[in-house]
């Protein structure tokens, strides 16, 4: 198990997952994670696409490579679109 993953039954489709070990150096993702406001005052750090990446090529699940290659082709989307 490299998650725990947790949900609401009221927001079903926003899940949380808990690490059950730190897959990076969370110091140094925390401190150039963007932060996005989620609503007034509330902000919230977002991981780094290569964090992300990394830790799914990590995970090696058919859903994470998927995933991967779906970030990938988003990303180098927004560098060219």
């Amino acid at each position: 198990m490299r998650v725990l993953r947790l949900w609401s039954d009221r927001y079903r489709l926003s899940s949380i997952d808990i690490f059950v070990y730190e897959p990076f150096d969370f110091a140094l993702e925390y401190a150039r994670a963007q932060r996005l406001e989620l609503r007034k005052g509330l902000p919230v750090p977002i991981v780094s696409l290569e964090a992300l990446i990394t830790m799914k090529r990590e995970a090696g699940r058919a859903q994470d490579l998927a995933d991967i290659d779906a970030l990938l082709e988003t990303a180098d989307y927004g560098r060219h679109g």
